[in-house]
């Protein structure tokens, strides 16, 4: 098996949208042990993905009563790598334009409620007559799926259409459950399945089952209501909008079904809430959904957010949407490598040559981003034991270079000196810093990182 060359980070997560309102969905979350795959022989990365939680998500529409806009959402967060954090991917190995190895995701599901006239990926008991099926591509996000039917002897891709989300580390396959031939009421068995496959082997490389043994997940969908007759409002969450490393705007629906009411968003670190936006007034009489937005500001890098939507009318009740969360943004980071040239000699060193290049990458998946000079302030100083504090330019697209031995060469620098170079980008950057000790005849470097507002945290190269 090849390996996949992946860079990226992310937090679990399992922010989920939901339908227009909070009491017309109906979920069920199933988590999986971590790190129960093998991993590769270079340690680095897991044979095939491993599946660390999920949810079926059944959405009423718009109403109890019609089964015409249900829809039934399946999501699974895998990580591909045993590293810290969460690097949710599916990747496919693509050599003289043709696909050697994919990673996929798969939920097999049992409608008919007979366990024996079915396929089961593994060692349960599932009988499955229909699969949804996401493929890993090159860039490891994957944008389509395809539904199987179990024709008695194999699978055949069907016509279904299932349209594929990514909320943040979640995959998701969202589709009509009536294509699956599941009525309201109706009770089906499944089971999440992630595999590696080459082409040139005849079993996959790796899979993981959630669960691997005993009895199927199960769901059952809501049975038919009789027609809403309470016009109470109606409040549901829906995913953030412009999420960035310190704001993101909430987002919602609301429904006032002609009462006088006030809404708000409920946020904080965790379910808990302990924040709320303030409070938003609709006159009596309005009636139909209705978007509904607060932005936030301030926020945590990197950080983790749980927000619900609350309506509360004149009379009555305030009902809530979903809890659903949102993780900013990391910063983006500044890569830093310095190499001073020099000579200590009788406890004083002298510089003759000092090269700088500095790099840009994503924070979220380590990308190389495009970097341009005039976006990165560049500065070398003494700390201690010499003068020097200086600007500098920086060259290059992408990669930036500048060699600065004129800044600080010729001067001897006694036993305790310190030399710092520092690269910054601003509000959306994680700069970093370099620091060089001359300690008689050796040299003790630091590598930095510089938060905006300035916080530094360095650690021994």
């Amino acid at each position: 098996m090849r390996t996949r060359t992946i860079t990226a980070t992310a937090l679990a997560a399992a922010a989920l949208a939901g339908g227009p309102a909070a009491a017309q969905n109906t979920g069920q979350e199933f988590t999986d042990a971590i790190g129960d795959v093998a991993t590769q022989a270079g340690g680095v990365y897991y044979v095939t993905p491993d599946i660390i939680s999920g949810r079926v998500l059944f959405t009423d529409g718009n109403d109890f009563a019609a089964t015409g806009d249900d829809l039934l959402g399946f999501y699974a967060t895998v990580d591909s790598k045993p590293a810290a954090g969460i690097t949710s991917e599916l990747f496919s190995v693509v050599e003289n334009g043709q696909t050697v190895e994919s990673d996929y995701l798969g939920v097999w599901i049992n409608t008919d409620g007979n366990a024996a006239t079915g396929a089961s990926p593994g060692t349960v008991a599932l009988g499955a007559d229909a699969r949804i099926v996401i493929t890993g591509v090159v860039g490891g996000q994957p944008s389509t799926a395809r539904v199987d039917t179990w024709s008695g002897t194999a699978w055949i891709t069907s016509q279904i259409t299932a349209s594929v989300v990514k909320v943040n580390t979640d995959f998701g396959v969202v589709l009509a459950p009536q294509s699956l031939g599941l009525q309201r009421g109706a009770r089906f068995a499944y089971q999440v399945v992630t595999t590696n496959e080459s082409v040139s082997a005849q079993a996959p490389n790796g899979a993981d089952f959630t669960p691997d043994t005993g009895e199927p997940l199960a769901f059952t969908l809501p049975a038919l209501g009789p027609p809403v007759t309470v016009q109470s409002p109606a409040a549901a969450t829906t995913q953030a909008r412009s999420v960035g490393t310190d704001r993101a705007t909430l987002a919602g629906t609301v429904d006032p079904h002609g009462q006088g009411l006030t809404w708000w968003f409920e946020w904080g670190t965790t379910t808990r809430y302990g924040k709320r936006t303030p409070r938003v007034t609709i006159p009596a009489g309005q009636t139909g959904v209705r978007a509904v937005t607060a932005r936030l500001a301030g926020l945590r890098s990197g950080a983790r957010y749980h927000y619900r939507l609350v309506a509360e009318p004149a009379s009555g009740a305030a009902v809530a949407g979903a809890n659903i969360s949102v993780r900013t943004a990391n910063l983006d980071r500044l890569v830093l490598a310095a190499n001073p040239d020099g000579a200590c000699q009788g406890g004083v060193c002298r510089i003759t040559g000092f090269s700088v290049a500095v790099r840009g990458r994503d924070g979220d998946t380590n990308r190389p981003l495009v970097l341009r000079p005039g976006a990165v302030r560049a500065t070398v100083r003494c700390l201690s034991g010499c003068s020097v504090s200086t600007r500098f330019r920086l060259s290059g697209r992408n990669t930036l270079r500048a060699q600065i031995g004129r800044l600080v060469g010729g001067r001897s620098l006694p036993s305790g000196a310190t030399i710092e170079v520092r690269v910054t980008g601003g509000a959306r950057w994680m700069g970093a810093a370099y620091r060089a000790t001359f300690v008689r005849s050796r040299l003790v470097e630091r590598i930095c990182e510089i938060r905006p507002g300035g916080r530094t945290t360095c650690t021994t190269a």
